[in-house]
């Protein structure tokens, strides 16, 4: 592919990355979640109940990090950690009520800010869109960033 291409698709992403911004927390309702925040919650929403380890890599970041946010987001009473009764050495985490509650107003606040951009666009826009998404993270999959 041609440098141009590249060119164009960097100053795209860039644009894009830059228009949502760079701002590491965002306002859900009565709550400010980072990204990082969003992705353990909308997990522990979707998957019920998660390892220590699987909440990092699901977040790409080490097992300590995640650790880290699942100490601050017990503090905040969005999560639960408990010993694995199969092998005490691993915790699982789940999230509590206030957690569930937390994470069902994000993601419909984060669904409502989407579906006013993606209306914005024509039907031709959105279907390029979809295909060029499923492209870029089936590539970011196979060649992920650090």
């Amino acid at each position: 592919m041609e440098a141009t291409v590249h060119d164009r698709l960097d100053g795209l992403l860039f644009q894009v990355v830059q228009l949502v911004g760079l701002r590491s927390e965002w306002p859900f309702g009565d709550v400010t979640l980072s990204l990082a925040d969003c992705v353990m919650l909308f997990e522990l929403a979707d998957r019920g109940e998660l390892a220590q380890q699987d909440i990092a890599d699901a977040l790409r970041v080490d097992k300590s990090r995640a650790s880290r946010m699942g100490a601050s987001m017990e503090e905040r009473g969005w999560i639960e950690r408990v010993r694995d009764p199969a092998n005490r050495r691993i915790y699982r985490v789940r999230l509590t009520e206030e957690g569930k509650r937390v994470a069902e107003q994000a993601a419909g606040i984060m669904h409502e800010r989407h579906a006013a951009v993606f209306d914005a666009l024509t039907d031709e826009e959105r279907a390029g869109l979809t295909v060029g998404l499923t492209g870029l993270t089936r590539a970011l999959k196979a060649h992920p960033f650090g």
